[in-house]
């Protein structure tokens, strides 16, 4: 519902697929996190786009109104548990707008410029960020598309020193470890 560096969300759905870039978001009222996968030839590619997601967007508002009321249409003749369970949590708790459950009432006129001021604050601390780079890649091209593309992205301020912990190594095995 964005367009990023001009381009439009369908148009770069396809870009990112004949690259061979798959994506997945997972957005949270305390999170965002973008999994997915991608060849190594196409990293740059995908460094890129990363960058102007954070930089480069503006609102695409037609988009965003012809979403609203498809999904309008869609959520008005959705049933059963859900529904109810919709209407049970704005009855509780009415001033709460993070419900699990998706309404035609939260679909309101300001939720694009809600949601914008939700992306920019989350994008705007990469920092807080890990990029997890895994697969098959030689090393030095690797560090050298990292550079040239690490201070496109942009970073809060607010810095946290963290304390040192020292881990007291143990003999055994283990399944899971935090």
């Amino acid at each position: 519902l964005y367009l990023i560096a001009g381009v439009a969300g369908d148009d770069l759905k396809a870009m990112l697929s004949a690259k061979g870039i798959s994506m997945k978001a997972e957005i949270a009222p305390s999170y965002m996190k973008i999994t997915g996968s991608s060849s190594s030839e196409s990293l740059p590619f995908l460094l890129k786009f990363l960058s102007s997601m954070s930089a480069a967007r503006e609102m695409d508002t037609v988009a965003f109104r012809y979403y609203a009321e498809c999904e309008k249409l869609r959520l008005g003749e959705r049933a059963g548990v859900e529904r109810r369970l919709s209407a049970i949590d704005s009855i509780i708790c009415p001033d709460f707008r993070y419900s699990g459950f998706k309404s035609p009432e939260g679909l309101t006129p300001d939720l694009q410029s809600v949601a914008d001021g939700y992306f920019r604050r989350q994008l705007s601390k990469f920092n807080d960020g890990v990029l997890l780079i895994v697969g098959d890649l030689e090393e030095d091209a690797l560090k050298k598309t990292l550079q040239s593309y690490i201070g496109s992205f942009p970073v809060d301020r607010r810095t946290n020193a963290r304390k040192s912990y020292s881990p007291h190594p143990v003999s055994g095995g283990s399944t899971y470890i935090v």
